[in-house]
């Protein structure tokens, strides 16, 4: 290496020998439809060490505005305008790639190789860049809408199993009260037949041979009348 650079010359650095970053100018082409598109960059690229000295020579240090600009802004003007406006930024990634292959050809016979290409930012003009918050904004607000209509669904469900719960429970209350009910009733009716017979009872016990009172049932008395055994 140190033979080279004394072959090269006091010029070279070891740093051209590197992989370098180099920011593209802003560039401004105009999509299929001649809406105006604006695109920056950035390349890594670094110079093939055999022909730095030669590349100095013949284009001087500050190539990369020579020979690395130009060879970026004619790629934007050709290949831009084959998009649709709205298709730019869906295929930004199809764009850096041929972006990469095309620079990487051109560049070539400079002996500049090309590491990758990125494409920092996409503008358009202002109006478009209305029209597209605007759109988002719109699907936004219907998304959020639609959000809302789901939870207000969901809440409309939640409040039918609820009162289908609260039907249920009522239900089986009623049909517990409506038994514990016909058994009282029942009861009721076998107290009411005793009171009725004690009611109509005269309070003369029937009498049996020898005098002894014989063990009767009041409820049995009910039609009982006076002075019959």
């Amino acid at each position: 290496m140190d033979k080279l650079f004394e072959r090269w010359g006091p010029r070279i650095h070891p740093n051209d020998l590197r992989v370098q970053p180099h920011p593209f100018k802003e560039i401004d082409a105009a999509s299929k439809e001649y809406q105006m598109v604006k695109l920056t960059g950035m390349m890594n690229f670094h110079i093939d060490p055999a022909y730095v000295n030669i590349l100095y020579q013949k284009i001087g240090h500050d190539f990369a505005n020579k020979v690395i600009d130009p060879a970026f802004n004619d790629f934007v003007k050709e290949v831009v305008p084959n998009y649709p406006i709205t298709e730019i930024l869906p295929k930004r990634e199809e764009i850096r790639k041929r972006a990469m292959t095309k620079l990487g050809d051109n560049l070539a016979r400079y002996h500049i190789i090309v590491d990758d290409i990125y494409i920092s930012n996409i503008r358009f003009s202002p109006e478009y860049e209305k029209a597209i918050e605007a759109k988002q904004v719109a699907q936004q607000q219907v998304e959020t809408q639609r959000q809302v209509l789901a939870q207000r669904e969901i809440e409309a469900q939640q409040k039918v199993v609820t009162a289908k719960g609260e039907a249920e429970s009522i239900l089986v209350v009623a049909q517990g009260q409506a038994k514990a009910n016909e058994a009282l009733a029942r009861s009721i009716s076998a107290i009411l037949v005793e009171y009725k017979g004690i009611e109509k009872w005269n309070g003369i016990l029937p009498q049996v041979s020898g005098g002894a009172v014989p063990f009767i049932d009041l409820g049995k008395m009910g039609g009982a009348t006076p002075g019959k055994k």
